[in-house]
C-alpha cells in the first residue's frame, strides 16, 4: 500500500513537471488575439485559431519533453503540420472574405470556382458560406493573385497543402513523407510568414 502511494505521488510529480515544461513559452490563447490574430474579424474563428495554435505548440513541447522519435515523432510532427496548415488556410479565407466584403479584390480567380474560370461564383450574398466551400488550393491561388501573399509564400503553402494531404491514409501510402523535426520547424515558419503577410495586407485594406 505504501509503495502504491509513493508511485502515485511520483507519477503525479512527473506529470506536473511535464505539464509545466510544456506550457512554458506557449502564449495563452486568451492573449493571442492582439499579438498574432487580431486581423481575423470573426471572434469565433479567431478564438478557434488561437486554440489550434496553442494545441500545435503543446504537441511540439510535449514531443521535446518526451524525446519522441521514429513513429512517435512522426505522429507528433504530423499533428503539428496539420494544425499549422489549418491556421494558414483559415487566415487566407478570412482575408478573402474581408476583401470581398470591402470590395478590395480586383483580379479574376476569386470570381470563379474552378481554375479554368468557367464556373462563376455569386458573391452578392452569403459571402462567408460561399468562401468556406472553396479549397485550400483555391485560397492560395486567389491570395497570390490579389497580393495578399507573395509568390514564394504561395509556393511554400502549396507544399504544405500537399504534405497535409497525408492526413488521408491513401495519400500517405503513396508519398512516404517523413515528418521530421525540420518539417515541423519549416511549417511553423511558413505559418509565421502567413500571419505577417496577411496582417500587412489587412492593415492596408481595412
Amino acid at each position: 500500500m505504501i509503495d502504491d502511494r509513493i508511485k502515485i505521488k511520483f507519477g503525479a510529480a512527473v506529470i506536473q513537471t511535464l505539464t509545466e515544461f510544456a506550457r512554458t513559452g506557449i502564449p495563452d490563447p486568451a492573449n493571442m488575439d492582439a499579438k498574432w490574430f487580431e486581423h481575423i474579424q470573426d471572434k469565433t474563428v479567431r478564438e478557434a485559431v488561437c486554440d489550434t495554435f496553442y494545441g500545435a505548440r503543446w504537441h511540439y513541447k510535449i514531443g521535446l519533453a518526451l524525446l519522441v522519435e521514429k513513429k512517435e515523432q512522426y505522429a507528433h510532427v504530423r499533428a503539428q503540420v496539420i494544425d499549422y496548415a489549418s491556421i494558414c488556410e483559415t487566415l487566407l479565407v478570412e482575408m478573402i472574405i474581408h476583401g470581398i466584403g470591402k470590395a478590395k479584390l480586383s483580379k479574376q480567380q476569386y470570381q470563379f470556382m474552378d481554375f479554368q474560370q468557367t464556373k462563376p461564383l455569386n458573391w452578392k450574398k452569403a459571402i462567408r458560406k460561399t468562401a468556406e466551400k472553396q479549397t485550400f488550393a483555391w485560397y492560395i491561388d486567389v491570395a497570390k493573385e490579389e497580393g495578399i501573399i507573395d509568390a514564394k509564400l504561395s509556393t511554400d503553402l502549396e507544399g504544405m497543402r500537399t504534405l497535409r494531404n497525408t492526413v488521408h491514409i491513401t495519400e500517405r501510402a503513396k508519398k512516404s513523407n517523413a515528418y521530421s523535426l525540420k518539417v515541423s520547424d519549416d511549417a511553423f515558419k511558413i505559418m509565421q510568414r502567413t500571419i505577417n503577410q496577411t496582417k500587412s495586407w489587412f492593415n492596408k485594406n481595412k
